[in-house]
């Protein structure tokens, strides 16, 4: 299965203006209790065992979910040593007694996820650390944490969002000296629609820029040439590859019945200027109807 394009966002404010119908698990003592392994509310450097598993009937949320500790023989510790970075977090295995910080969340039920969002706290990343997304058996996203700058006390937000849906997470962690600390899972199930440009492309990876200036739009098949002022171009624009240099050809049409594209239009013959460089659905006030499709 090809993989998806999935984003890393390290601004949780961003990450939450990016998705919505946003979930959140707090990693506090009354909240772990709620795991069908834990009988009573953890303590200081509780240990918890390897596997975590929270009913949707016990937390009230829409997904039911799993934590696994992947590193053999080590579990789940809850406020390890008392540290304050692993305050009101879960940890693998205890500080300095297991290094392969391994783990993974699964999800039991409930819609799958488009995005996600962790803090890890204490964390050195190395190369080779990463997250991998997985939809059932398949694996459909990864995203490199070996590249995040230090924040100085080394706490960051790991906030991912996903252009499939995705179930399971897994987290690879270098064996190396660090001990992290995991704490607070969000999960979301759908990006939002935005028209602030800036947050759009903060969410989106891979992007191809196409304007719609004159020598661009000369480049359809259809167009033999531009005046440049109020150009009608037929209801059909196709653009290749090999014209345009980006990775994808698209063809634009016009949806509305008699009418064509229109480059530059003019209103009695003036140029008007929301319109420079740009396409319209006939001409103006000549067509109402400006359905189109890419």
């Amino acid at each position: 299965m090809a993989q998806a394009a999935a984003t890393l966002v390290t601004d949780k404010i961003q990450w939450e203006a990016m998705v919505s119908e946003i979930e959140v698990f707090v990693t506090t003592a009354d909240k772990i209790v709620l795991a069908d392994e834990a009988y009573y509310l953890p303590g200081l450097d509780e240990q918890l065992g390897s596997t975590l598993t929270f009913q949707t009937s016990n937390t009230g949320m829409s997904r039911g979910f799993v934590i696994e500790a992947l590193e053999t023989g080590a579990g789940l510790t809850f406020d390890d040593d008392g540290a304050t970075e692993f305050e009101d977090a879960l940890s693998v295995g205890d500080i300095d007694a297991y290094e392969d910080d391994d783990w993974q969340l699964s999800l039991l039920d409930g819609a799958s996820m488009m995005a996600f969002g962790v803090e890890i706290r204490h964390s050195d990343f190395a190369p080779g650390e990463a997250i991998t997304l997985y939809s059932g058996a398949n694996a459909v996203g990864t995203v490199d944490l070996s590249l995040l700058p230090a924040t100085g006390n080394n706490n960051y937000f790991i906030g991912i969002i996903s252009d499939v849906p995705f179930d399971r997470i897994v987290f690879n962690e270098d064996p190396d000296g660090d001990d992290i600390a995991i704490a607070d899972f969000r999960f979301a199930a759908q990006v939002v629609f935005t028209t602030d440009l800036t947050l759009w492309e903060a969410m989106v990876s891979d992007k191809e820029l196409f304007t719609t200036t004159s020598g661009n739009i000369a480049l359809a098949n259809e167009v033999p040439s531009l005046t440049g002022l109020n150009d009608y171009l037929g209801p059909t624009l196709t653009f290749q590859t090999a014209n345009t240099g980006l990775s994808r050809g698209f063809e634009v049409k016009t949806l509305q019945s008699g009418a064509g594209f229109t480059f530059n239009d003019t209103e009695g013959g003036v140029p008007v200027a929301a319109f420079q460089n740009a396409l319209s659905v006939g001409d103006i006030d000549a067509y109402e109807d400006d359905d189109w499709q890419l």
